[in-house]
């Protein structure tokens, strides 16, 4: 990640009984805390499942948490600055649809695949679902 991110190369979340942020410039090198989410009232028994995406529109991060202990599913937690737990803030109505979202990842859409001839034409990596 660039600089402008918080200062580090490479972040983790994990869980531990809390769910700990980990910052650090070298994948192989040690690893920095840079906190954890309890100020947020979040805890390692109320969530699991971290997983990290960059909204494509902005230089902005979102943290999904499974909330398993509620059985709430996913929620984001979004920050433009990763270089402290305190710039994780909660948005207010985010809508994941009707069903519970749960042990899945998120995939950025950076092409626009519409139509795909234009994609293929440019050499870019393109893939089509169908079923």
């Amino acid at each position: 990640m660039p600089d402008r991110t918080g200062g580090w190369r490479y972040y983790r979340a994990s869980g531990d009984g809390q769910l700990t942020i980990e910052a650090s410039n070298s994948i192989l090198g040690s690893w920095t805390r840079l906190g954890d989410l309890s100020h947020l009232g979040l805890t390692g028994g109320d969530v699991e499942g971290p997983m990290w995406a960059k909204f494509n529109d902005r230089d902005e991060w979102t943290l999904w948490l499974d909330q398993y202990a509620t059985g709430r599913g996913y929620m984001p937690l979004t920050s433009s600055n990763l270089g402290s737990t305190r710039n994780f803030a909660r948005p207010g109505g985010y809508d994941l649809g009707g069903t519970r979202k749960r042990h899945g990842f998120v995939l950025n859409h950076l092409l626009r695949l519409d139509p795909i001839g234009d994609a293929v034409a440019r050499g870019d990596a393109t893939f089509r679902v169908t079923g």
